[in-house]
């Protein structure tokens, strides 16, 4: 019965993307229900039509430029992101339209990050409640415009969360491999190997309260506002220059969307909170428990609290940091019915999920009702470059 209506499902998906979602959320088991929330997912970020101003239109130019230039050429057009570039053109060279791109990477990213909850929660079914409440918790901390528009980040971090839940499992070759793997996708993961790496073989709780008092005594401080300069000191200039555009001073996915005050304030203050909460968690989890996962999140905290004042590098080890966290705070919930503090953390987490989406609100009006279609309708849509909504 259970194998029939997971086939039901994928053919009510087909014709009705959004009712398929229901009726699988009723009726199919655990993975085919991740897995069409993924599709419906990968079908919301090839629909939408972009700013002008976003990351994702320079990608569809290069998609454009791309028609004449060869894989052997490539290196004498471009010479930064050859993953992105590689993997445009390899769109180009399929013959399919310039959505694939973000369509492509959202499917990985959700698909990646679903699966890593899924494998952590010990790979079991679950029935469609707690199905639903693991699937909104993966919604709430996925960097969906991390994967459609900037493509690197989204991907390279729910790589890097699965690496993560691997070393967990004591699957370190398998987690190496998905770290590397990340890297190369976008190298701001280095350091979340390397925090991972330390966490995974120095096991003294002395040494992670030592690192967390610091990083306390640099923010309470004010030192941390001197860690530009530090990196210009020690770095030779190059090196420095790079290190300051890749990790602290680079642009971050969001800048370019509507931000009214009451956005802001939403925004800004569902961050505060999830951060609080996780602050919260990550000291009660460590003085229970000495093991991988609280002591990476232990160094997250302490990364976190270091480099509070820089916007960029703060939000984008946070994303991972509360990541994390989701995936202990739901793991304390399936199997130790511990409620209260996930569900808060899930209020918040989705209230900040919710107000991005509001902030490009503007990029979906247009197009929207298109995930209401049946399916093959999708693939026969595509964006003019030439018509785009500025900011």
């Amino acid at each position: 019965m259970i194998k029939l209506n997971n086939i039901i499902s994928i053919f009510v998906f087909f014709i009705n993307p959004t009712l398929g979602i229901i009726y699988s959320a009723i009726k199919s088991n655990t993975k085919t229900f991740f897995f069409l929330v993924t599709l419906y997912m990968a079908f919301v970020a090839y629909v939408m039509i972009p700013y002008s101003s976003m990351d994702i239109f320079r990608y569809y130019n290069m998609y454009e430029r791309l028609n004449v230039i060869s894989f052997g050429q490539i290196g004498d057009y471009f010479n930064v992101n050859y993953f992105i570039v590689f993997f445009v053109k390899i769109i180009n060279m399929l013959g399919l339209n310039k959505e694939f791109i973000p369509f492509s990477t959202v499917f990985i990213s959700y698909g990646v990050l679903f699966y890593s909850f899924y494998y952590y929660l010990e790979r079991k079914s679950y029935n469609s409640i707690n199905n639903v409440i693991i699937c909104l918790c993966v919604l709430s901390v996925a960097l969906f415009f991390g994967s459609a528009s900037g493509l690197r980040n989204g991907l390279s971090v729910s790589i890097s969360i699965l690496a993560i839940v691997m070393l967990s499992k004591r699957k370190s070759r398998l987690s190496y491999f998905l770290f590397f793997i990340a890297a190369f996708v976008h190298s701001f993961t280095i350091i979340i190997f390397l925090l991972s790496i330390i966490s995974y073989y120095i096991r003294n709780k002395k040494f992670y309260w030592v690192v967390f008092l610091i990083s306390i005594f640099y923010l309470i401080s004010g030192v941390n506002d001197l860690i530009i300069e530090y990196i210009n000191i020690v770095f030779p200039s190059e090196m420095s220059t790079y290190i300051i555009k890749e990790f602290i001073d680079s642009t971050s996915v969001g800048v370019n969307a509507e931000m009214s005050v009451i956005n802001a304030i939403i925004f800004n203050g569902t961050t505060f909170i999830s951060f609080l909460i996780c602050f919260y968690i990550t000291i009660i989890c460590f003085f229970k428990k000495n093991d991988y996962i609280n002591r990476l999140l232990v160094l997250f905290l302490s990364l976190c609290l270091v480099f509070y004042n820089y916007p960029v590098f703060f939000g984008r080890y946070n994303n991972v940091f509360i990541i994390i966290s989701a995936l202990v705070l739901i793991y304390d919930f399936i199997f130790y019915k511990k409620k209260k503090v996930f569900f808060i953390f899930l209020f918040f987490t989705l209230l900040y999920s919710i107000v991005n989406f509001l902030r490009f609100r503007y990029i979906f009006t247009d197009s929207i009702f298109s995930i209401f279609k049946p399916m093959i309708y999708l693939f026969l849509e595509t964006v003019n470059l030439n018509n785009l909504r500025d900011l």
